[in-house]
């Protein structure tokens, strides 16, 4: 802003040495002025190209912290995930584990559940045994009392009434 008043104030100074001397000193003058001009519009140009590299360099040190930053988010949002990942994985694997653990169990018990299954049925069957041989028993036993009732009616002397 102030390189653009000093500007305009060197071109109002020009008009108005040009409108108040002769054409003779107007051209020296108007020569003079716009070497002045030049110095002053290389200085401006030299003061531009020095901002706008001061610029580029602000713009370039932004990037590269704007690239560090973002870099730093992509390293911590990463090792969250493989985090996760690896807490899943690792749950995972444990799992995998006690499933192995259970199949055995259950294979075992089942294994078992066999062999009560086969004992109590044995010791079913051998109730039944015993059952039937104690109803033998009684057969034979009712049929031995009926063989004896009949051969003491038959050694009993006749009644002679």
């Amino acid at each position: 802003m102030h390189q653009c008043i000093s500007v305009f104030h060197c071109c109002c100074t020009v008009v108005f040495a040009l409108s108040l001397v002769d054409k003779g000193l107007r051209n020296s003058l108007l020569y003079v002025n716009w070497e002045i001009y030049l110095v002053m519009l290389s200085s401006m140009l030299k003061q531009h190209q020095a901002k706008q590299s001061k610029v580029r360099e602000e713009q370039e040190r932004k990037r590269q912290e704007a690239l560090r930053a973002l870099f730093k988010f992509n390293t911590a949002v990463t090792a969250s995930v493989n985090n996760g990942v690896a807490m899943a994985y690792s749950n995972q694997c444990q799992i995998d584990k006690e499933m192995k653990q259970l199949q055995g169990q259950v294979s075992q018990f089942n294994r078992l559940s066999g062999q009560w299954t086969s004992m109590l049925e044995g010791f079913h069957a051998a109730l039944k045994e015993l059952g039937d041989v104690e109803n033998w028993a009684k057969s034979i036993e009712e049929d031995l009392r009926t063989v004896s009732a009949t051969l003491q009616n038959v050694n009993k002397p006749p009644d002679d009434s």
